[in-house]
């Protein structure tokens, strides 16, 4: 009697299981209370995507453009406070600063040109012309960085 239920109920949950499967339900046909959508609608929603799509990331791009035009101009100013430090330390520091200075001017000019490039660039040019201010963002923090160690030290 106990094996008789113990089978019945083995049965019971294998029938049960075999319910819980996934079951491919084909989408409800059109109806006169939900329409299918036209092709002109099903094309004006994905052109209102496109659109919006598009819109954000022309405001992503303004605002990484922007971003770095502060760097520049917040880098240009840490520049000019550099050279009190130079000036303080004598006329071989003064010299070094404004060899370094030079350099740093031509990079900054540089990425300056980069800048107004990627103001008009779309799709894959920007991602391209992004990656390389990017770069050239980083390289100018670091000579930066490096020409303040030499310059504010107590040295």
């Amino acid at each position: 009697m106990v094996a008789r239920r113990t089978w019945i109920g083995l049965i019971a949950c294998m029938l049960g299981f075999a319910g819980c499967g996934k079951q491919e339900q084909e989408p409800a046909p059109p109806t006169s209370a939900n329409p299918a959508p036209t092709a002109e609608q099903v094309k004006a929603k994905a052109g209102e995507a496109v659109d919006a799509a598009k819109g954000f990331l022309a405001v992503k791009k303004d605002e990484a453009l922007q971003s770095m035009e502060t760097k520049l101009a917040d880098l240009e100013k840490k520049l000019d406070e550099l050279k009190k430090h130079a000036d303080a330390k004598g006329q071989e520091a003064k010299a070094e600063y404004d060899k370094t200075k030079a350099d740093l001017d031509k990079k900054i000019a540089e990425t300056k040109e980069k800048l107004e490039k990627s103001k008009t660039a779309t799709g894959e040019a920007w991602k391209s012309l992004k990656s390389g201010l990017d770069a050239a963002m980083g390289e100018l923090d670091s000579a930066y960085e490096k020409a303040a160690s030499r310059f504010k030290s107590d040295k």
